[in-house]
């Protein structure tokens, strides 16, 4: 996985679904690189959204700000499926390849 691509220990900012256009974006802040000590701002954009689906336990997220939202993530390769695993939640993006702004 690139590093751009890391998203280990992020936090979720927002959650944007444009279902007119087909796209779902999660603003993040996030690590640059496994040994950065700072986090900064970035936008995963997930486009030709076929299907989401997923929990998500907002309680959560107040407890666990400190260490991250973002648990792990499985972005697809080309079109597939995505998962983006939270404290306490997961996506299922059916899309194609996600990419970060």
């Amino acid at each position: 996985m690139p590093e751009n691509a890391l998203l280990d220990d992020a936090n979720v900012e927002s959650i944007d679904i444009d279902a007119v256009n087909r796209i779902l974006r999660i603003r993040v802040n996030r690590y640059e690189a496994p040994d950065s000590k700072q986090r900064i701002q970035a936008t995963v954009q997930f486009g030709n959204v076929q299907s989401f689906s997923g929990t998500l336990n907002l309680m959560a997220f107040l407890s666990n700000a400190w260490d991250g939202h973002i648990q792990y993530w499985q972005p697809s390769t080309g079109f597939g499926l995505s998962y983006v695993y939270f404290a306490r939640g997961v996506f299922s993006i059916h899309s194609d390849e996600p990419f970060i702004l």
